[in-house]
């Protein structure tokens, strides 16, 4: 990590930026900050499905602990909530 944070330092003191990464890698090579802009894209899209799912996964949980949502998989043992269960 201070390896990181040193290059940083350095990059910011040859280019007079904010410190925006992409911006970097964009003024070193124009394919690369290309390439780097699509795993950005992928990253952040990643990141929204995942959190999107937990969030789904525990305000059903807590719904169903309040007893505000109906829990429709009660014949289901716990090891097979995971999958698909016939309503009872």
């Amino acid at each position: 990590m201070p390896l990181v944070a040193y290059g940083f330092v350095k990059l910011c003191q040859y280019y007079q930026h904010a410190g925006s990464v992409y911006a970097f890698v964009g003024a070193a090579r124009a394919r690369a900050g290309v390439v780097s802009g699509i795993g950005l894209l992928g990253t952040y899209t990643f990141y929204a499905v995942v959190t999107s799912s937990a969030a789904g996964l525990l305000g059903r949980a807590f719904l169903t602990q309040a007893g505000i949502w109906p829990d429709r998989r009660r014949g289901c043992s716990s090891a097979r909530r995971l999958t698909r269960c016939e309503p009872t």
